[in-house]
């Protein structure tokens, strides 16, 4: 039932991938998680058949957490570049 929460997901890292082209690649693996997590439904079993539901959830979720710290490493990059940006700021104006 918690699958549908991919689908949002999907959509905001398409909206990141046209802002930022060249994470291109995080469409791919957010496809990867989400039809391993929707498999069990769609095809009527789990993607990976020699893993049980576990297995294949954990994989779901081990590329959501390439996603997610992808994303907190650009937030992070860009909250230090507008650090960088107001000191220099403040440097100029003294």
């Amino acid at each position: 039932m918690h699958e549908r929460y991919f689908f949002m997901g999907d959509i905001f890292i398409v909206l990141y991938v046209l802002h930022n082209p060249r994470r291109f690649w995080l469409i791919f693996i957010s496809q990867a998680a989400s039809i391993i997590a929707y498999a069990n439904f769609i095809l009527g079993g789990w993607l990976f058949k020699s893993l049980e539901a576990s297995g294949n959830l954990v994989i779901a979720a081990s590329l959501n957490i390439v996603i997610i710290s992808t994303l907190t490493f650009d937030i992070l990059k860009i909250r230090k570049k507008e650090t960088i940006e107001t000191e220099e700021i403040i440097e100029i104006s003294q």
